[in-house]
């Protein structure tokens, strides 16, 4: 089976494929999909909406793990995400891919223990668990879309 494991966002969105056979993971693949900020905010959700679909071609993921979006404090950065959120569950959901929506401390408890970790313990965890070494560089967005399909 294989999982799309998806942090979103609009400026930045995480993603990993993984590969599942007997509860065992194989990592294949991920990246950072970064929209140019001197876009206007409709070409920036069409751009992630594009990439995705490209990576989805591509790996053809059997299911897609979404983080849910938690935001305490800035309301208008939440909405901005949840849109891009929309589109990217919906670009997962018309080519026939199962989507579960995760919450950060669901993933944070899986995979380390603890709903509570620091990205460094899920980064950690998450190396640890896919076999890579700490010379694979990613960003956190990255770490986090791996540790989701670690969910899968």
């Amino acid at each position: 089976m294989r999982i799309l494991g998806i942090d979103p966002g609009f400026d930045r969105v995480g993603i990993c494929v993984l590969e599942k056979v007997d509860n065992h993971f194989k990592y294949i693949f991920s990246c950072l999909i970064e929209t140019d900020r001197d876009l206007n905010y409709y070409d920036r959700l069409l751009e992630v909406q594009k990439d995705l679909s490209d990576i989805i071609k591509q790996f053809k993921p059997d299911k897609a793990v979404i983080e849910k979006l938690f935001f305490a404090t800035n309301q208008k950065t939440a909405l901005l995400v949840a849109q891009s959120r929309g589109v990217i569950a919906l670009e997962c959901y018309k080519n026939g891919i199962e989507v579960v929506d995760v919450s950060p401390t669901q993933m944070k408890l899986a995979v380390t223990g603890d709903g509570r970790a620091t990205k460094e313990m899920v980064g950690d965890m998450v190396f640890r668990q896919l076999k890579l070494t700490s010379a694979n560089k990613v960003v956190d967005d990255t770490v986090d879309a791996m540790g989701l399909a670690l969910m899968g």
